[in-house]
């Protein structure tokens, strides 16, 4: 997980880069609009690690950490703090088990796409800054992948839960947002892992873009 933090850090400073050397391009009556717009693009890199807890006919842990990839739209409601958000984002994960008293084995991978639907309430503006929470639901879809042995369960999609908070660094015509979020859902039980729980915490870096 510290290789994905370094990379999706190096990956703030590259947006931040990109973010300011256009901005200095705007002129300053179009930013003001700019942060009047009422809908945004973000897209985004995130830094995420999972974890799965079930069981078989012993307790089943795996876990493994990857990087996701996401777009988002953001619009803004009649309240002037809330935003609605829709996203969506991909990734790979190699999953080993955890628990297994011979020690770490790798289990397959799991690919998931997650589509969520969240509110964004944000705070006050502190100088350049702004925080923000986030709160939420989705749904999600698991291909698994065997290696070596039958795969973990059966490929299926189910709903999930997100919180998250976040800080949007103003840098003219666009914001550079970083968040950590958290999602949890349960996956549909099997032949081989039943009472299965998914936590999935996240580390997002992304990009504000006013479309209008």
């Amino acid at each position: 997980m510290t290789t994905i933090v370094v990379r999706a850090a190096s990956a703030a400073l590259f947006l931040l880069a990109a973010a300011t050397a256009a901005s200095a391009q705007e002129a300053a009556d179009s930013a003001g609009r700019a942060r009047r717009s009422t809908v945004h693009l973000i897209p985004s890199i995130t830094g995420t690690g999972i974890s799965i807890v079930g069981r078989d006919e012993h307790v089943v842990s795996a876990g493994g950490a990857s990087r996701a990839y996401g777009l988002a739209v953001e619009v803004a409601t009649p309240l002037r703090w809330v935003d609605l958000r829709a996203g969506v984002s991909t990734t790979r994960t190699e999953l080993e088990a955890d628990r297994d008293p011979d020690g770490p084995r790798p289990l397959g991978s799991v690919s998931f796409s997650t589509f969520t639907l969240d509110a964004v309430a944000r705070g006050p503006r502190l100088l350049s800054f702004r925080p923000y929470a986030v709160l939420g639901t989705g749904y999600r879809y698991y291909d698994f992948a065997e290696r070596g042995e039958e795969q973990l369960t059966g490929n299926h999609g189910t709903f999930l839960a997100h919180v998250g908070a976040g800080l949007a660094w103003d840098v003219g015509r666009y914001e550079l947002t970083l968040e950590g979020g958290h999602y949890y859902n349960k996956l549909i039980d099997s032949d081989r892992l039943k009472d299965a729980d998914v936590n999935n915490n996240t580390f997002t870096v992304g990009l504000r873009i006013p479309i209008n």
